[in-house]
């Protein structure tokens, strides 16, 4: 399998001029996925949202939850596990920039509005990139312990909003009041 390359496909893109990049090698392919894979991590980004050429992950997700542990979304990450059909019935937030586009994906989840991440059941969405920072911790705290995760924070210099409401790019968005950030099912 060839490195995933990750630079800017356009110059326009580079408006820095950079020529960092870095490469992803793959072990795996999504044919050939791992029997034991026990939390699912799907990111967001431009990709992610772009109809045919993110189908294959959106397959690879409705195939591979059943057999995982726990799904874990970031930013618009929530637009394709919706489009995989597996937050169907549940509560789920995404990044609240990208909130028109990304409900309309999913128009059988539960959306929720303001919310810094949410959990229901085994899944776990957050709203942008740095919520996914909280929404780790968080899992960190539930699914190992607060030891580990404070020692990470403190070792990568992060403080984390503990708040799953603290959300205040629901209002800089205008994205409507919708559920309840503080059920967890």
């Amino acid at each position: 399998m060839d490195p995933v390359w990750m630079r800017p496909p356009l110059p326009g893109l580079n408006k820095a001029g950079s020529n960092f990049t870095a490469s992803f090698n793959p072990t795996h392919t999504f044919d050939n996925p791992p029997d034991d894979i026990e939390v699912l991590l799907v990111p967001g980004g431009l990709g992610m949202r772009r109809g045919n050429s993110s189908e294959p992950v959106v397959d690879f997700v409705r195939k591979t939850y059943p057999k995982v542990k726990y799904l874990l979304t970031t930013c618009t990450g929530a637009g394709v596990a919706a489009r995989a059909g597996v937050l169907d019935g549940k509560r789920a937030t995404t990044n609240k920039a990208a909130w028109n586009e990304i409900v309309k994906m999913g128009p059988n989840v539960k959306w929720v509005s303001p919310a810094r991440w949410t959990v229901d059941g085994n899944i776990w969405t957050s709203s942008g990139v740095t919520s996914g920072f909280d929404l780790i911790f968080e899992f960190i705290d539930t699914v190992y312990n607060e030891t580990t995760s404070h020692t990470i924070q403190g070792a990568v210099e992060y403080v984390r909003a503990k708040d799953p409401c603290d959300d205040p790019f629901a209002k800089w968005h205008n994205v409507p009041r919708s559920g309840d950030c503080r059920i967890s099912q």
